[in-house]
This record gives C-alpha cells, structure tokens and sequence, in this order.
C-alpha cells in the first residue's frame, strides 16, 4: 500500500545521502499527508453524510415532491446541527403543509429561538395561526415579520387576508394589500398581482357594505 511504498522510498533516500534532513522531513510531511487523507476518508465514511450535504438532498426531495424523504434528510441534518434555523424552517414549511401543524409550529419556533429576526418563519407561524383560527396571532407574526423584512410580498399579502378575512378589519386589510401589489408589480409578479388586485377588489367591496351598516 502507500506506507509500504513510502517506506522503500525513505530506505532509497538514506542510502543516497543519510546526511539530508531535508529528503527525510519531505518524505515525512508526504507519509504524514497520505496516512491524514486516509484517516479523514475513514472517518467520513464512519460519521455519514454533513449537515450541509443531507440539507442539499432534502432540498432537491422537496423539489422534486418527496416529501417523506425531504423531511427524514432535514431531521437528520437537525441531529447533526440542532440550531440551524433554516432547516427548522424548511422542515416546518413540509410539516404544514402536510397540515401537521403543531410539529410544524414547533419548529418555526426553534428557528426563532435561534434566529430572531427570521422573517420566513415569523410568516410561517402567521400562516398557521390563521389557519387555526387565531387571527390576533396570525396578525402579530406577519406584522413581526415586515419589521424585519419590510418588502416581504407574501407578509404584506398575508396579513391583508388575514385583517380582512379573518378579522374584518378592511381599511388596514387594504392598506396591506395595497403595499403587497406595489411590490408584486415592481418585481414582475404578474399572476400575485391578479390575485392580490381580486382581493382588493373584493375587500373594497365589504368595506363598503361594512360602512354601509354602520350607517343605518
């Protein structure tokens, strides 16, 4: 093998020239550098994938729509690194989805705990708070989540649903949706703006029947 190799060729440097120290230390450093890349191949091997590397496979899963094996790779980059809030999130992200909604808060909210201006999953939270029936919370995330990151579309969309839908409070949903097609427009987003102008639409609509009863 390559010690063996590496042997004969310090034997062949000693009987050329026994005085050299330098054919003897660069036959060293070179041992010593082949015996180091055998050992970190080994340990590899031993030790498994890298968080980085079993977070890449869950994300080409995902996109692909293999969800059960996009979350068993994020749940297993997570053992490695337990405080990466990206992956908390993405996990979350394919939790909710899958409508397991208290796995999926739960880990948005480690992602928070590790990263508190984490606007993804600020909106995350939002998205499940409102799908739970709690208004008031879904509000408080999304509004949380502008602060940190204050061109977020889907935070502005979400919380002009969630105002007008969920709580009735049309002047600031519109106010909200309003600022969600500036921003879905200024980048191009053409289908989000349809949606986005449907709802004002609708909103307007509401706040006009709303004003309409009050004044009766």
């Amino acid at each position: 093998g390559r010690t063996d190799e590496g042997n004969r060729r310090l034997l062949e440097a000693l009987e050329l020239d026994p005085g050299r120290r330098a054919s003897l230390e660069a036959l060293g450093l070179e041992l010593e550098a082949d015996l180091s890349a055998d050992q970190a191949r080994a340990t590899a091997r031993a030790e498994g994938p890298s968080a980085d590397a079993l977070l890449r496979r869950a994300d080409q899963f995902a996109a692909v729509g293999r969800t059960n094996e996009a979350i068993e790779s994020y749940r297993k980059a997570l053992s490695l690194e337990p405080e990466r809030a990206v992956v908390h999130c993405k996990l979350a992200d394919l939790l909710a989805a899958d409508r397991q909604f208290e796995p999926a808060r739960a880990h948005y909210r480690r992602a928070l705990q590790a990263k508190p201006d984490f606007a993804a999953a600020h909106i995350g939270l939002g998205m499940i708070c409102g799908r739970t029936d709690d208004a008031e919370s879904a509000v408080r995330h999304y509004r949380a989540a502008i602060r940190v990151d204050p061109d977020n579309v889907a935070a502005h969309y979400n919380l002009g649903i969630v105002l007008g839908d969920g709580l009735g409070h049309y002047e600031e949903a519109l106010d909200a949706l309003n600022r969600a097609l500036a921003l879905s427009e200024s980048t191009g987003r053409v289908d989000l703006a349809e949606r986005i102008t449907d709802r004002i639409t609708r909103f307007r609509q509401a706040l006009s029947e709303q004003s309409g009863d009050g004044s009766e």
